[in-house]
């Protein structure tokens, strides 16, 4: 299996890097709209969710700048409205929550 990485289609896992994974030649809203693109959503559907994926996150207003532009934890918001947006069409399975939250710390979605 040398080169080889099988991962199961039914799997819904989001990934943020630790490096920015933003395209720098894409706007914010191209950034997280271009996942939703490679799945075959079509453009106007995919901006509508990149648009309100950034607004959940209280990113509107960055929407037009490129990754240049952004300071560090905006590209973040962006990385994450990009998971955000992909999920309105498929919500994980299973959410992992790191806090305080005592017996909400497990949460799972009925898929």
């Amino acid at each position: 299996h040398s080169g080889t990485v099988a991962v199961d289609p039914r799997l819904r896992v989001g990934l943020v890097f630790q490096h920015s994974g933003l395209l720098p030649w894409l706007s914010a809203t191209d950034n997280v709209s271009i996942a939703l693109r490679f799945r075959g959503e079509r453009q106007a559907i995919a901006n509508a969710a990149a648009t309100d994926a950034l607004a959940l996150l209280g990113a509107s207003g960055i929407a037009r700048r490129y990754p240049f532009q952004l300071s560090g934890g905006e590209g973040r918001r962006v990385e994450i409205a990009r998971l955000v947006a992909g999920h309105f069409f498929a919500p994980p399975r299973r959410v992992k929550i790191n806090a305080g939250m005592n017996a909400a710390n497990d949460l799972s979605v009925a898929a």
